[in-house]
C-alpha cells in the first residue's frame, strides 16, 4: 500500500514539474515572427524548388516573366501563413543611408524583397506619415503641404488599405492597427477599381507620364500578394516603357487585385529572390537603397527548440 502511494506521489510530482517548468517544443511549427526581429534564419535550401519558386509550410512564392505592350515585366506571387511574414527594414533609423544589395542580402536574409518608398528622402513639401514594423518614423502631415500623397497602410492582419490624397484626419480616423505605412504612390488599384486619372502635380512629381521602370506591391486575397516590376528605357532589349496608367492596367490583368500601390521606380526598382536581383538583370547600374519590403518564412523545422 505504501509503495503504491509513493508511486502515485512521484507521478504527481513529475506531472507538476512538466506543467510548471518552461518547456521547449521540438515539433515543426509555423509561428509569428517578432516585430523587432531583423535578420531572418536560413531556410532549408530544399524549399527553393527552382529558380522561380520557393515553398515551405508558411510561404509560397512563384516568379513569372512576360511582355505587355512591348514592355518586359516580372511578377512575383506570394502566399503567407501569418501577417508577420510581410516586413520592412531601413538601413538606419532615419533612413538616410543607402546601401548596396550585398548589405541587404547579409542583413536581411530574405526569401523575396523589394525596395520601399524612398523613405530617406526629405520631401519637405509633402505630407508623409510613415510607420515601420509598428513604430511611427515620420509624421509631417499638415494643411500647409502642397501635395497630399496616396498612402498605403498594411495592418496587423496583413490587409492593405489605400488612402488617396491622405490627410492627417485620414490617419487619425483609421480604426485598425498600422504595422507598416508608405507615402509614395500613386495608387494603382483601390478596392478593385483601376485608377486611370492622375493629378497633374502628382504625375509630374513621380514621372507618371515619362518612360521609366515601375514597381508595385498588391494584395490579391487574404495573406496573398503580388509584386510587379517593369523595365525602362535603360534596359537593353526592352522596346517600350509604361506610363503609370498603363502600368495600373497591366497589374489589373495579372489576377484579382483588391489594392495595388506604386513604389519607388527608376533605378531604384529592385526585386530580389534567393539573394539575387532578378529584374532588369541586363542593366549596367542599380541604385543603392535605404529601405526595403520583404517576405520571410515563419516555419520552424522539427528539432529546432522553440520556447512555448
Amino acid at each position: 500500500m505504501k509503495r503504491t502511494i509513493a508511486m502515485i506521489v512521484t507521478a504527481l510530482l513529475l506531472i507538476s514539474l512538466l506543467v510548471l517548468a518552461p518547456s521547449e517544443s521540438v515539433f515543426a511549427a509555423v509561428l509569428p515572427i517578432p516585430l523587432e526581429k531583423d535578420k531572418m534564419d536560413n531556410p532549408d535550401p530544399a524549399f527553393y524548388i527552382s529558380d522561380t519558386e520557393y515553398k515551405d509550410p508558411s510561404l509560397h512564392i512563384t516568379i513569372e516573366k512576360g511582355v505587355f505592350e512591348d514592355c518586359n515585366y516580372v511578377v512575383a506571387r506570394i502566399n503567407i501563413a501569418d501577417p508577420s511574414q510581410i516586413r520592412t527594414r531601413m538601413t538606419t533609423n532615419d533612413g538616410k543611408q543607402r546601401l548596396n544589395l550585398n548589405w541587404w542580402r547579409s542583413h536581411l536574409n530574405p526569401i523575396l524583397a523589394i525596395n520601399g518608398d524612398n523613405y530617406g528622402d526629405n520631401f519637405t513639401e509633402l505630407g508623409r506619415h510613415i510607420v515601420r514594423q509598428g513604430i511611427l518614423k515620420r509624421h509631417n502631415i499638415s494643411g500647409r503641404q502642397k501635395v497630399f500623397l496616396d498612402a498605403l497602410i498594411i495592418d496587423d492582419k496583413g490587409d492593405f488599405h489605400i488612402i488617396r490624397n491622405a490627410t492627417e484626419t485620414d490617419f487619425d480616423m483609421f480604426e485598425g492597427t498600422i504595422i507598416n505605412s508608405f507615402s509614395f504612390g500613386p495608387a494603382l488599384i483601390v478596392d478593385g477599381e483601376v485608377i486611370q486619372d492622375y493629378d497633374a502635380d502628382y504625375g509630374k512629381m513621380y514621372a507618371a507620364y515619362k518612360d521609366a521602370r515601375r514597381l508595385c506591391i498588391a494584395q490579391t486575397g487574404p495573406l496573398s500578394y503580388m509584386v510587379v516590376t517593369t523595365e525602362g528605357p535603360e534596359d537593353p532589349g526592352n522596346k517600350k516603357s509604361l506610363y503609370i496608367d498603363r502600368f495600373a492596367y497591366l497589374v489589373s490583368t495579372l489576377g484579382t487585385v483588391s489594392n495595388a500601390y506604386n513604389l519607388d521606380g527608376g533605378s531604384s526598382a529592385t526585386l530580389m529572390f534567393h539573394g539575387e536581383k532578378i529584374n532588369s538583370v541586363n542593366a549596367k547600374t542599380s541604385r543603392a537603397l535605404a529601405d526595403m519590403i520583404y517576405f520571410a518564412s515563419a516555419y520552424v523545422p522539427e528539432g529546432v527548440p522553440v520556447a512555448d
